[in-house]
């Protein structure tokens, strides 16, 4: 397996400890004797920002490295937000598209059911609500878990989409159980039925 920026990143950090030039060939023999030289120079020219320049011979100061060490967090974050999305769209076979109005319940109630309909059942057809909102959250323009519940309950009541209880709730962790809970008058349901 080959080197990471990760392990040029850290072979930077320990260079700067021992105030060390960091260059392609000091950054080589940091990590080892490993990796190829146009490789390491790669990673460097984006460790510094500068993509056009070779490095070979030239330093990264300390400034430059935290600059590029928080643009890397902040794109780290954005491709898990993106996977996230991809993933979620990809449970789906019908090509679900997010939502665009969070109060059109048909819309929504479809969204949910192909979104469920994908899913390995928690407990036989039937899919905590919570874990429901948890694969469809990416869809859903920022719905929150009461918001999603609430919304659940009313395509519950118009037919949209059929709810469950759990009748025998020590099967399952109360965890499970308590985020999933939805109580309305007398009833009280936890999962979104597969195939309604």
């Amino acid at each position: 397996m080959g080197i990471t920026l990760k392990d040029v990143q850290r072979a930077v950090k320990k260079l700067e400890r021992a105030k060390k030039n960091v260059t392609v060939r000091a950054v080589r023999k940091a990590l080892g004797d490993t990796g190829g030289l146009n490789t390491i120079n790669k990673y460097l020219r984006i460790i510094n920002g500068n993509d056009t320049d070779s490095l070979y011979n030239k330093t990264v100061t300390l400034k430059q490295y935290k600059a590029l060490e928080q643009r890397v967090d902040l794109l780290e974050k954005m491709l898990q937000e993106t996977m996230t999305t991809i993933e979620a769209l990809k449970v789906n076979k019908t090509d679900v598209k997010p939502i665009t109005d969070v109060n059109d319940l048909e819309q929504f109630s479809t969204l949910v059911k192909n979104v469920v309909n994908n899913m390995e059942g928690d407990h036989g057809p039937k899919v905590f609500i919570y874990h429901a909102w948890i694969e469809s959250k990416p869809l859903l323009k920022r719905m929150t878990l009461t918001n999603f519940k609430q919304s659940l309950l009313k395509a519950h009541r118009k037919r949209l989409l059929t709810l469950a209880r759990e009748d025998m709730p020590s099967r399952h962790s109360a965890k499970n159980i308590n985020q999933s809970r939805i109580t309305y008058l007398n009833s009280e349901y936890h999962y979104v039925r597969q195939g309604s």
